[in-house]
Order: C-alpha cells, then sequence, then structure tokens
C-alpha cells in the first residue's frame, strides 16, 4: 500500500511540474497567409492557424496549414493537391525584446485531395487511384516577429518541409507500393496575439 502511495505521489508531482509551467505561460493564436513552392511543381497558396504557448524564448503548440498547388505523383506531372497539415511545432526566440529573430520545426500528419482524374488520363494502365492521401512530414521554419503592442505583434517566416505520402499503385498485372515526396518552400505573413 506504501508503494502505491508513493507511486500516486510520484506521478502527482511529475504531473504539476509538466502542467504548472504550462499554466504560467502565455497563450499565443496566430494567423497568416503566404504561398507554397512545392520541390517538384507549381506554385499556390497557403494559410495557416497556429496556437503556441510562450514561456521565456520558447514556444510550443499546434497548428493547421492548408495548401493548394500542382506536383508530380505516379511519374504525372502538374496534379491538383488540395493539403491539410496538422502539426506540433516549437519554436525559439533569439531575442525577447525589439526585432524577434526566431528558428523553429514541426512534426506532424498530412492529409492530401489528389486529382486522380487526370492521373488516371495520363496513366491509363493504373487501373484505381485514391482520391486522398495521408503522410507525414518535417518542417523547418525560420522567422522574425515585430511586436506592435504588448499583445499584438507582426511575423513573416520562411519554411521548408518534407512530406512523405505513401501510394498504392493498382494496375494490371501487379500493385506497386511506392513514396511520394510533397515537400516544397513557402514563404508567410500574418499576425500574432498574445493572450
Amino acid at each position: 500500500m506504501r508503494m502505491a502511495r508513493k507511486l500516486v505521489v510520484a506521478v502527482l508531482a511529475l504531473a504539476s511540474s509538466i502542467v504548472a509551467p504550462v499554466a504560467r505561460a502565455d497563450v499565443i493564436a496566430s494567423g497568416a497567409g503566404g504561398v507554397f513552392v512545392p520541390f517538384k511543381g507549381k506554385v499556390g497558396p497557403s494559410g495557416l492557424v497556429e496556437v503556441l504557448w510562450s514561456k521565456d524564448r520558447w514556444r510550443f503548440g499546434g497548428e493547421v496549414e492548408y495548401r493548394s498547388y500542382k506536383s508530380s505523383i505516379f511519374d504525372v506531372d502538374n496534379v491538383s493537391f488540395d493539403s491539410v497539415c496538422l502539426r506540433g511545432v516549437m519554436q525559439y526566440h533569439l531575442r525577447t525584446e525589439g526585432l524577434r529573430p526566431y528558428v523553429g520545426a514541426g512534426f506532424g500528419l498530412n492529409i492530401n485531395s489528389i486529382d486522380s482524374d487526370r492521373v488516371q488520363r495520363e496513366r491509363p494502365e493504373i487501373s484505381d487511384v485514391s482520391d486522398v492521401g495521408a503522410g507525414i512530414g518535417l518542417l523547418g521554419l525560420g522567422g522574425v516577429e515585430f511586436p506592435l503592442t504588448s499583445h499584438l505583434s507582426l511575423f513573416g517566416e520562411a519554411r521548408v518541409s518534407v512530406d512523405f505520402q505513401l501510394t498504392e499503385q493498382e494496375g494490371r498485372g501487379s500493385d506497386d507500393i511506392g513514396v511520394e515526396n510533397l515537400g516544397g518552400a513557402a514563404a508567410i505573413a500574418g499576425i500574432r496575439m498574445r493572450f
């Protein structure tokens, strides 16, 4: 019984050490828009919303990014994509006053809506292409934040993502599984509000 009590106390102490700093952290909500340039494809619009918890120079949170662009898949160029990227992100601010440069990283899940009709027109030997695919992605970013007030700031970011989608080609006589890279670079600008 004593061991169980010690275990409960240890778990509660660990939980409070995690929850207490988050409770004292500032919450920051952001919205931004810009352009996404795939590594192999044509530029398209991008937009995102994010919620971050800020403590000292560090920020942690999550974001949802939407992209619309054209890329290559199944060896077919200029296939239209609409992607929703759900990511966990972190940032480290190099300065805490004035103009604030920062770097960051993210990891998440991508849901990709694909123009499967174009693929099947260009590659009739593929008998079935799914309209929706899922993948994982890694993100690196660098930006600068310019405070307007103590609660409001503008920011701009450059981003590079490596996004992989698992694909399956069902064709006449064989099924091939492959990995497609749907990553690219982006430039965004937006506004942040601190609560």
